[in-house]
């Protein structure tokens, strides 16, 4: 069975698309002449289309962004470029290296776990839903059960009648981080519509209306797991504050490193989610027993959406008025195992910045000049990092940072200009075809390894 990252966003990402093998950045558009709509002269039709591929231009871009300057993004970055660099070696012995390939595909392979762990049962467009999280079992390239759990999302109707199942993946934690920036981006340039006031409330009443349309869409809830999460946990219906609490868990679970699991683990902290009750039957007192021992052994397996999982349920059950105390809570979970979030941001950094310099001499060059990028951009961004808000909005410091052009089919443009960016003077369409060529060896080796 062949690799085909395309299938990680194929349902959910319609106006563009991010590449996960080979970092490239599309928007479904001829060319950037949409850009002159946004304005706020401009006709509020060619402004609402504009805004929309704009805006479907940043989505993409934080997914670029989150899987290049996070944790879990630069160790994808890595092993990555460390799966396609082994087409290079031609000595003997080399293949004994070649199990670097294998383990960024399965990798490759869990961002979105494959439609057989989905059912959809039946459709419901009331958004009058019910979320039950269960738990179970992967199975491994054998066929046999695993170790490792997968937590999945259970959604019923008013009448408690099954509607859908997903596996809660890396897809949502990162789907959701985009859609986040997506909408924000969007409300922050409806705001510059705010004098022609009927105009203003007119696009904020329809962008609000897509983002909730998308959220509760029973075919695509796999991508939105955080969110129906999230807003359960608190009984949220205000997109803004849904927004606020989502960002800050996922930036905190996608900047998890290996130590910070291993501080979690020590400390119990899944105990702390439920106690049993002396009123549990026997098989009740089972089913607890179970999911509270996989929730354990899925933060050591690093398993991020249930790290996700474990800290939302940890929070105290209250109305967070702004992303400041949503960190302050979370710094009173993570005292616990000796952390704060800042802690966690700080340790990443470092961790980022390390892992970005090990591919500086990739003989990747597109790799190579997304790497020597990484370290001045997260410096950049620190400055908009301060103690007040330590969790920004990509839309905050994006014109800021080094980003690649972004394909179109007039060819790769500039959306976002920046004097002496690195990754502006590169023949993407040269870069992205020797890419591919090493991306057909690697699915190549894959379907190799038969036994």
């Amino acid at each position: 069975m062949g690799l085909n990252s395309n299938y990680i966003l194929a349902d959910s990402d319609l106006l563009g698309s991010f590449g996960f093998e080979d970092y490239s950045v599309f928007l479904n558009v001829d060319d950037k002449s949409f850009l002159r709509h946004l304005k706020n002269d401009a006709e509020l039709s060619d402004f609402e289309e504009s805004l929309k591929l704009y805006s479907a231009a940043i989505h993409e871009y934080r997914h670029y962004f989150d899987m290049t300057h996070t944790t879990y993004g630069v160790t994808h970055f890595y092993n990555l470029d460390q799966a396609l660099r082994q087409r290079f070696k031609q000595n003997k012995g080399d293949e004994f290296s070649f199990h670097k390939i294998k383990s960024f595909t399965n990798e490759l392979k869990k961002i979105r776990y494959p439609s057989y762990y989905s059912h959809l049962w039946q459709e419901d467009n009331s958004k009058q839903w019910e979320l039950r999280p269960t738990i179970g079992k992967v199975f491994d390239s054998y066929g046999h059960v695993s170790d490792r759990p997968v937590l999945f999302a259970r959604y019923f109707n008013s009448q408690g009648e099954a509607l859908s199942r997903h596996p809660f993946s890396m897809v949502s934690l990162l789907e959701c981080s985009a859609t986040i920036d997506e909408y924000i981006n969007s409300m922050g340039l409806i705001s510059s519509l705010s004098k022609d006031e009927a105009s203003y409330n007119f696009l904020i009443a329809r962008f609000d209306k897509i983002n909730m349309d998308y959220i509760y869409n029973i075919n695509l809830t796999e991508y939105s797991t955080c969110f129906h999460l999230t807003a359960n946990r608190f009984r949220i219906t205000h997109l803004q504050k849904l927004f606020d609490i989502s960002r800050v868990l996922i930036d905190i679970c996608l900047n998890f490193t290996e130590r910070h699991f291993e501080l979690l683990n020590q400390s119990n902290l899944v105990d702390r989610l439920y106690k049993p009750s002396q009123r549990f039957s026997a098989e009740e007192l089972q089913d607890y027993i179970y999911f509270n021992s996989s929730l354990k052994n899925g933060l050591k397996f690093l398993e991020r959406p249930i790290l996700f999982y474990v800290l939302l349920n940890l929070m105290e059950i209250k109305e967070y008025h702004n992303k400041q105390e949503v960190i302050g809570e979370l710094d009173r979970i993570l005292n616990i195992c000796g952390l704060t979030c800042k802690d966690i941001m700080t340790d990443s950094k470092a961790f980022i910045k390390d892992k970005a310099r090990l591919v500086f001499n990739s003989q990747i060059n597109y790799f190579s000049k997304i790497a020597q990028t990484i370290s001045p951009n997260l410096d950049r961004i620190s400055k908009f990092r301060d103690e007040e808000d330590g969790f920004n909005f990509l839309l905050k410091f994006i014109e800021h940072l080094d980003m690649p052009r972004i394909e179109m089919y007039s060819g790769f443009e500039v959306l976002i200009k920046r004097d002496n960016n690195l990754l502006e003077d590169i023949d993407y369409s040269q870069e992205i075809e020797n890419i591919k060529l090493l991306r057909d060896w690697v699915n190549e080796y894959d379907n190799a390894c038969i036994f």
